[in-house]
């Protein structure tokens, strides 16, 4: 109770670097990523089941902090009762750098974390719903998961990581388990009773956009995402409704209703080997360790794939 346990990859390395009075773990045979991995700790049940005690996300770029990107810090909980899954739990701290089998020295009493998720944006379209000037403009879709309203009072959103306070919600509500519009497209003299515009315009290539929670002397990243080129009248968000870590490009954008994943085309990523030790074989050449992956038709009549492309860069 109330004591800490290292994971470390190597333990006699970890305890000449570290020193020899904190609690180690057996090798840790796995690796950790830079960014852009999910970490989990997972209990084995005696039927074999394995249940997730815990698991968070965590990256490398911004707004997660820049300090820990191989600069020295490690990252540190700030509050244990609140979502670690949250990017303004996580801290570093550039005088005390690590603190392994010790308490952090981050901790803090965070407010909690309202249940307010970026659900939806559309950058770029030429169809479909339009301001209340009559423009097909760039727009941001909340969504409200608690079951009472929430005042977006000391919210704020942004399109730059540095500049937290950019835009100011007016005294707005997200309806219960409902859904609130902004339209992105830096015209805020063509705000109007519930149609709210914001002071940036959502870039039509990719971009960073973040939901902000001023609390009791706190700034807090509610949600963010770093989002990818989105085509022209397509919408990016998460399906279903709130859930951050599974956003897709949505054939059939959704403003301010539940978001619709029916897709044009089922081709699925749906097998892959990374490192194939000769269990199957490259039948045009005969290799047995070359990598490979499946790609999946779900829908009912074939797909010419022609004009399609296969990247392992999305730049």
């Amino acid at each position: 109770p109330n004591e800490y346990l290292v994971v470390a990859e190597n333990d006699m390395i970890f305890a000449s670097t570290y020193g020899t009075s904190i609690r180690i773990a057996k090798d840790y045979s796995g690796s950790l990523k830079n960014g852009d991995e999910t970490l989990r700790l997972i209990r084995v049940e005696t039927n074999g089941a394995e249940t997730v005690v815990d698991e968070v996300y965590y990256s490398d770029a911004l707004p997660w902090p820049a300090e820990a990107d191989g600069e020295g810090s490690s990252i540190q909980l700030i509050d244990e009762a609140e979502d670690n899954n949250r990017v303004a739990n996580w801290a570093a701290d550039t005088s005390a750098l690590y603190t392994p089998g010790a308490a952090n020295s981050v901790t803090d009493d965070l407010p909690a974390f309202p249940l307010v998720w970026l659900n939806e944006i559309q950058t770029a379209s030429t169809t479909g719903k339009v301001d209340n000037f009559g423009d097909y403009d760039p727009w941001v879709e909340l969504f409200n998961a608690g079951s009472t309203a929430f005042t977006m009072t000391n919210c704020y959103l942004t399109d730059e990581y540095t500049n937290l306070f950019k835009w100011a919600f007016p005294a707005a509500t997200a309806a219960t388990s409902g859904f609130l519009n902004v339209w992105a497209d830096n015209e805020t003299g063509e705000t109007a009773t519930t149609n709210y515009h914001a002071n940036f315009r959502l870039s039509t290539t990719n971009g960073p956009l973040a939901l902000v929670y001023s609390n009791a002397g706190h700034v807090m990243i509610i949600d963010y995402m770093n989002y990818p080129t989105v085509q022209t009248n397509r919408s990016y968000g998460c399906f279903p409704d709130g859930d951050w870590a599974n956003r897709v490009i949505f054939v059939y954008p959704s403003f301010g209703a539940t978001n619709n994943d029916t897709r044009l085309v089922l081709i699925y990523i749906n097998e892959w080997m990374a490192d194939n030790s000769g269990a199957y074989t490259d039948p045009a050449d005969g290799h047995s360790n070359e990598d490979w992956f499946e790609l999946y038709n779900a829908s009912t009549n074939p797909v010419n794939l022609g004009g399609y492309t296969l990247t392992d860069n999305l730049g």
